[in-house]
């Protein structure tokens, strides 16, 4: 008897031990809004890291607005997702957002957004998921095709050990619509040349054109 109930238990503990590493523990979710490019909030409140990927910061690094922007098409509100832990990564990180793959019927939203070149590859302490060979490939693909933040950002670093730099914002987007049009002929520029002498002398300070008073 007591050799069938130690049967018992190593099988039980062999079978939660497959569980935890092979296993999946995968649960339904929607979409409450997207944070940011790696980062969505879950209806209740609760946010979830996208796991073993990183994106651009949204308004303060090359490709963040783009970035968020893919995820958002991606997820609007309302959307039905799986949210599957990784059982040999953290669960949580320091900032209390659960850390995970999140899946939309069969496509991995982490995947696609690496594949895009909208996210690279960040093995956090160099800890591979059990997705990291599909993500690094997908990252040094996207890489070699120039797609997303790779042929948008000249700064983009590539380097999986650390999380992803990408560079300031694209200076075209900053300028957007104050561009001028430089002259294409000699009369154009000699007309430019005059008128900015003109414009010059106009604006010359006070200080520079009053003659002072000699002390008496």
């Amino acid at each position: 008897m007591k050799t069938l109930i130690l049967a018992a238990l190593v099988v039980a503990a062999l079978s939660l031990a497959w569980l935890h590493f092979h296993g999946s523990s995968k649960r339904n979710a929607v979409v409450a809004r997207v944070v940011d490019g790696d980062t969505i909030e879950l209806g209740g409140g609760e946010r979830v890291r996208l796991v073993q990927i990183d994106t651009p910061e949204k308004g303060t690094e090359c490709y963040g607005e783009a970035a968020s922007a893919l995820t958002a098409r991606l997820l609007p509100p309302g959307t039905h997702v799986r949210v599957e832990p990784d059982p040999g990564l953290d669960q949580v990180d320091r900032y209390g957002r659960r850390l995970a793959y999140v899946w939309k019927g069969r496509e991995e939203v982490n995947l696609a957004l690496v594949r895009a070149g909208a996210a690279g590859v960040w093995f956090y302490h160099g800890r591979r998921g059990r997705y990291a060979d599909e993500l690094l490939h997908a990252a040094e693909r996207a890489r070699a095709d120039q797609k997303g933040l790779w042929g948008a950002c000249p700064l983009a670093r590539f380097d999986p050990s650390g999380s992803l730099s990408s560079g300031p914002p694209e200076p075209q987007a900053r300028l957007r619509g104050q561009t001028k049009r430089v002259p294409v002929s000699t009369s154009e520029l000699a007309w430019s040349t005059t008128s900015s002498a003109f414009v010059s002398w106009l604006v010359i300070p006070k200080a520079c054109t009053t003659r002072q008073r000699p002390p008496l």
